[in-house]
């Protein structure tokens, strides 16, 4: 039987200049809000919503990124979650007793926090932007009442293992908030197109637009959040604008390929997915990792 399932992702324009954070926070609500009024099961927005280029805008991370100024977003994105009953995905930076965590916030359809990721690649432009910046140490998978779902964030696409792990864990979907400029458009529709079709696994991404007025132009953020099917196709794109994209997907629909049975002379219709879990050598891979990790600390 079918199990469908509407996956929403808002795109809001970046904050430069002339439109502050807080005001960009507005509009992805205000985006947020009308996505919701089209009945999606859950929504993603980008990394980092609430101190995306706060520093030198009159405000700081303690304005933006404490416990309480965190809990009074939520709340806002929580209202609207619990409105239209739809899950929402809402990545923060938070600051806690040890650090600045670059975190996204899981709401269930009541506005209830119900869970929470820890970006655990941090990238360099990160580390030197943020001084006290921590990584997160698991991978936690969520079963909501539509299908399984996990999280990672932009730098974490660059290590197909934190797809793989996820897959290997039984995630259907993969949530993935993002910002991203360089260093090309394609490098990281390729990279997202990549990860799906690898693991036999949707992909939704969320990253920042071009406000309404600005032409968008090679080396500003590129936004293309996107929903993207287990075959790698994308399936909906927000283009370079600010705004928001959703898709209906069958979760139990099979990504079926022929494989050549050579017993018979004739092609077999198989499930890739299914085929890729049956396929792949787990005990090969921890022993293979065991020897790496033998061999990096002998280094060090």
């Amino acid at each position: 039987m079918a199990r469908e399932v509407k996956l929403a992702t808002v795109q809001p324009p970046c904050p430069d200049a002339v439109l502050r954070n807080e005001e960009m926070i507005e509009i992805a609500l205000q985006l947020t809000d009308a996505q919701g009024r089209e009945g999606p099961d859950i929504v993603l927005l980008p990394e980092l919503i609430n101190i995306f280029e706060v520093e030198g805008h009159s405000l700081s991370l303690e304005d933006t990124a404490s416990t309480a100024a965190v809990a009074e977003l939520t709340d806002r994105f929580a209202e609207l979650a619990a409105r239209h009953g739809m899950h929402l995905i809402l990545p923060v930076g938070e600051l806690r007793e040890d650090g600045l965590y670059n975190s996204a916030i899981l709401l269930d359809r009541q506005g209830r926090e119900i869970g929470r990721y820890d970006k655990t690649h941090i990238s360099q432009p990160e580390k030197l932007i943020y001084p006290n910046i921590q990584a997160g140490e698991d991978f936690p998978v969520f079963d909501l009442d539509f299908g399984r779902i996990g999280i990672m964030t932009c730098y974490d696409c660059n290590f197909p293992e934190v797809a793989m792990i996820y897959a290997m864990k039984g995630v259907e979907v993969l949530f993935y908030p993002r910002w991203q400029s360089g260093p090309s458009e394609i490098y990281f529709e390729i990279q997202m197109r990549a990860r799906a079709l690898d693991q036999g696994i949707f992909l939704v991404s969320s990253s920042f637009g071009v406000r309404d007025g600005i032409p968008w132009k090679p080396g500003m953020l590129f936004g293309r959040s996107c929903i993207i099917g287990r075959d790698g196709i994308i399936l909906a794109d927000a283009g370079h604008d600010q705004g928001a994209v959703s898709r209906c997907v069958d979760l139990e629909k099979p990504f079926l390929v022929e494989c050549l049975d050579d017993s018979m002379g004739q092609g077999l219709i198989k499930d890739f997915n299914r085929l890729i879990i049956e396929d792949r050598r787990p005990d090969l891979i921890r022993e293979a990792l065991r020897d790496v990790l033998e061999d990096q600390a002998v280094l060090t």
